[in-house]
């Protein structure tokens, strides 16, 4: 309902200068009354968390930059994502293939078929780390994953991406 811009970026890495941009973008929104205390921005929600949510999906984007296959093992830093991501977090049965998110790899490191899904991933190569929103658990957070599955036309992920929003909104 309220809460401080430091406490919203703490651990993600950004400047004061852009935190104060990131409290005035969300004030424009109309979801959000800009308040201070003392000399902190604070947020404080008009809405309840799904309404905001509805309200502000049409400014978001999928993380994915782009994706591939890569062989395994790999040693990149990776965060559990996609479908499976989903898998954990309610019921829908994984993909075959391993789901990883990364930031920094290179695109060339990507194959753009599947050859073996026993020796491959699919990896999505992700426009921010997806390793600063964990929730300590080695998956990707729910609001990236929905975001990540928006384009998905199967009924059984989208069904699977609602109940784990309502998750998050209960």
């Amino acid at each position: 309902e309220r809460i401080r811009i430091t406490d919203l970026m703490e651990g993600l890495g950004y400047t004061t200068m852009t935190e104060s941009r990131v409290a005035k973008q969300l004030g424009a929104t109309d979801c959000f009354d800009i308040e201070k205390d003392g000399t902190a921005n604070v947020l404080a929600a008009r809405y309840p968390a799904r309404e905001t949510f509805l309200r502000l999906k049409e400014y978001m984007i999928s993380p994915v930059e782009t994706a591939g296959y890569i062989d395994l093992p790999t040693d990149w830093d990776v965060t559990i994502a996609g479908t499976e991501a989903l898998s954990e977090r309610t019921m829908v049965n994984p993909d075959k293939v391993h789901t990883y998110a990364v930031f920094g790899m290179s695109r060339k490191a990507l194959r753009s078929e599947l050859v073996d899904p026993e020796r491959q991933a699919y990896v999505e190569i992700w426009k921010y780390d997806p390793k600063k929103l964990l929730q300590g658990d080695g998956y990707a957070d729910p609001i990236s994953i929905a975001l990540s599955l928006e384009d998905t036309k199967d009924e059984r992920i989208e069904a699977a991406v609602d109940e784990m929003l309502e998750q998050i909104w209960s």
